[in-house]
């Protein structure tokens, strides 16, 4: 069984920082599933879905919609990841160097 090349298989090959694009898998109260892969899904907490605080995730967001993100931390030995799509924080020239910032 061969992987293509582009396909995302473990938490360690992403970096904090590193822009992404998933999809909506699930939707919860406290924030929205977006699987980056086969392999690999994080979550976007609810504070981290816009720049303006929410109290419940936005109808705009459904499942199977695409969603772009930044990677926030990673918890390989939990297999966590936290994302944001905030679009303060996703836009292009934004430099992330710690979890703090966001």
């Amino acid at each position: 069984y061969d992987l293509q090349e582009d396909t995302l298989v473990s938490l360690t090959e992403l970096s904090p920082g590193q822009l992404v694009v998933g999809t909506v898998s699930r939707i919860t109260e406290f924030g929205v599933f977006v699987k980056l892969s086969e392999y690999v899904s994080g979550l976007v907490h609810l504070r981290h879905l816009t720049d303006v605080p929410l109290a419940s995730v936005s109808k705009r967001i459904q499942v199977d919609s695409k969603l772009k993100c930044r990677v926030l931390r990673i918890t390989p030995e939990k297999r966590q990841l936290s994302l944001t799509a905030k679009k303060s924080l996703v836009k292009d020239d934004f430099q992330l160097t710690a979890f703090e910032q966001a």
